[in-house]
């Protein structure tokens, strides 16, 4: 495929979260990788990286994280399908990969969080594929 998309075929990986991610990573994965680099959205969005590469061609951007809120359209969604019991709320997880232009994928898992336990009541609740 790289190849056909123009793009490296050993691209450095941007790994993007919150901070509890961006630890949870760092710990799965290591820190001694030269390929890989990992770093708030802010800081992606606002990198010499991101500037000099807008066509994705050198680098693969991979994201995770838990939204600070939950979607309007995928809440509505939810309501449908997992009604809330008292005192619960939605979690939203997002997580993707863009490894070229148009070229990726990505989706959201829906979670219950009761103040004490989250509970994943569906993965790829939403998805979608460029």
């Amino acid at each position: 495929m790289s190849k056909l998309l123009e793009i490296d075929p050993g691209p450095f990986i941007v790994f993007t979260s919150d901070v509890p991610g961006l630890v949870a990573a760092q710990e799965i994965l290591g820190q001694d990788h030269d390929r890989i680099d990992f770093l708030l959205e802010g800081e992606y969005a606002s990198s010499a990286l991101l500037a000099a590469d807008t066509k994705f061609r050198y680098h693969v951007h991979v994201w995770s994280f838990f939204r600070s809120a939950v979607e309007p359209t995928l809440e509505t969604k939810a309501r449908t399908k997992y009604p809330l019991r008292k005192g619960c709320i939605y979690w939203q997880h997002s997580e993707g990969t863009l490894w070229g232009l148009n070229a990726g994928r990505g989706g959201d898992h829906l979670w219950r969080w009761d103040g004490h336990t989250p509970e994943l009541l569906e993965e790829a609740f939403s998805q979608w594929v460029y």
